[in-house]
């Protein structure tokens, strides 16, 4: 029996590989990066003190980052 090799994980957004991501609140995960960038683009929905709510580009979820 061959091993199989564990599938690649890419970020959604950028599609490049996956290594120790974050995740936002609905499990998905993607880069620190590509995560503040759709953060800077909804920077108009800021709460105070939970962050900036940002909506996860598979599910639609809403999560809150810093």
């Amino acid at each position: 029996m061959r091993p199989t090799a564990e599938p690649t994980r890419r970020c959604p957004i950028c599609l490049e590989d996956l290594d120790d991501a974050p995740a936002l609140a609905c499990g998905h995960q993607f880069h620190a990066a590509c995560v503040q960038e759709l953060a800077a683009a909804a920077s108009s929905r800021r709460t105070r003190g939970r962050g900036t709510a940002v909506l996860c580009p598979l599910c639609r979820a809403q999560s809150y980052v810093q």
